[in-house]
């Protein structure tokens, strides 16, 4: 069985959802964000890795803890998507990088795929 690694770019303020919360902390029916997701894709990732910013990052820590496989990482400067799936796949430690698949799910309903071994996302 191939491994995969979910990359979940979530380093924007949310600030359109006018919620005191990170958005992937926003309940939607009654469970936040990031546990849908969770949900959506146990069994199917071995690893999830969570890009956040600053600000968001003890919130979002406090709330996976539990979880196994699930590392929060920042991305220090709001520079955009590609910036933060950059910082996700930097992220994979080297254990992962040999027969791994990245995904990358995005709050614009995206879901990519790339090996692993390449080290960044599109790149060969």
């Amino acid at each position: 069985m191939m491994r995969r690694v979910l990359i979940i770019p979530a380093a924007g303020l949310g600030t359109r959802l006018h919620s005191p919360l990170p958005k992937l902390l926003v309940p939607v029916g009654g469970i936040p964000m990031i546990d849908r997701l969770h949900q959506l894709y146990a069994g199917r990732v071995g690893r999830t890795i969570i890009v956040t910013n600053p600000a968001a990052r003890p919130l979002v820590e406090d709330h996976v803890v539990r979880r196994d496989a699930v590392e929060v990482v920042v991305q220090e400067k709001p520079t955009g998507m590609l910036d933060a799936i950059t910082i996700g796949a930097a992220a994979i430690s080297p254990k992962w990088n040999t027969g791994s698949n990245g995904l990358i799910c995005s709050s614009r309903r995206s879901v990519s795929s790339w090996p692993v071994q390449t080290g960044r996302p599109g790149m060969s």
